[in-house]
């Protein structure tokens, strides 16, 4: 595909930043303001569009591995509830079905985590809330960095590729 989304974004923010911006009332604070908002929700979706797949892909993963380890703690029988269907691993990633299992996974972990938090032994419970303390750590950081150039976040890191390839760097240190 040419151009690419990516190079059709660039060329937009581009005849933002040159022709409009300049353009724009000096005075108008608010109107200046504004294009500046959109300039910068531009830089943002630069910045994360072409890894929104795999953002999705490995939440997906990690959940599924989750209600997996959850699965295999013994003192409470798995149920149907708990049960998601595995993707096709030779389907061609799709964003909207992408999304609809992580959330269907992340149903059957509460589900699962709820009925070992219920009736499992103390040993389980205590294996549970670490392996979904891992989780939420590790979401955590995926998302900073998939919102790091709002600058709420203040130690991101790295940019979002980089945390989800696992070449991003500890928050205040360079890489190495």
């Amino acid at each position: 595909m040419i151009p690419t989304i990516s190079q059709q974004l660039r060329g937009i923010r581009s005849a933002m930043a040159k022709s409009i911006v300049p353009a724009l009332p000096a005075g108008d604070s608010f109107v200046q303001e504004q294009a500046g908002l959109v300039l910068a929700t531009l830089d943002w979706v630069l910045d994360v569009q072409e890894s929104e797949t795999l953002y999705e892909a490995t939440e997906r993963d990690e959940y599924r591995e989750l209600l997996d380890r959850l699965s295999a703690l013994s003192s409470v029988p798995a149920t149907d509830a708990h049960a998601v269907p595995a993707p096709d691993p030779s389907a061609i990633p799709d964003l909207a079905l992408l999304r609809v299992e992580t959330q269907a996974l992340k149903v059957a972990v509460d589900a699962r985590f709820t009925a070992i938090a219920a009736d499992g032994s103390a040993e389980d419970r205590a294996a549970a809330r670490e392996l979904l303390v891992g989780v939420a750590a590790r979401q955590s950081v995926r998302e900073q960095a998939w919102f790091r150039m709002t600058g709420f976040p203040s130690e991101v890191h790295g940019d979002i590729r980089s945390v989800l390839t696992g070449n991003a760097t500890t928050p205040g240190q360079d890489a190495a």
